[in-house]
């Protein structure tokens, strides 16, 4: 899927910041490489199930794909899973992750969870729970 260019910022600041009311991750870019800040919900896929941002690196097309969310951590896991359906780089040399960013604990681990990110390991997605106001360093 093409991504229109009203959707990407460009950016290379040290603190990359995703947030929506109450949830938030910050990514360190802490070697202020390019990257692309992307707002999916609403400008890439204006329909259906979709996440809330796409970072991509410029250098290497690392893919993050964040949603950021209140309770349904279930639903959050939907979003990403259909917007990598449609904007996922299959590349096998690019780091692909998709963090779910929850303003309450998150999903808690049992079997359920890790049925879920096996899921995305076979797609070759390393999915990470986090809660709230979370940090993510960013390297390569």
């Amino acid at each position: 899927m093409k991504i229109p260019c009203a959707c990407i910022r460009q950016t290379s600041n040290p603190l990359i910041v995703f947030k929506e009311k109450k949830a938030k991750i910050t990514f360190q870019n802490t070697d202020h490489k390019e990257y692309q800040h992307i707002t999916v919900d609403g400008c890439v896929i204006k329909e259906g199930n979709k996440c809330d941002f796409l970072l991509v690196s410029n250098e290497y097309g690392d893919q993050y794909f964040v949603e950021l969310k209140g309770e349904d951590v279930n639903h959050a896991v939907e979003q990403l899973e259909a917007s990598m359906g449609l904007l996922l780089d299959k590349r096998k040399n690019i780091i692909h992750k998709a963090f779910v960013v929850s303003s309450n604990s998150g999903m808690k681990i049992n079997t359920h969870r890790q049925v879920i990110e096996k899921r995305f390991k076979n797609k070759g997605v390393d999915l990470v729970f986090f809660h709230s106001q979370s940090k993510y360093k960013l390297e390569r």
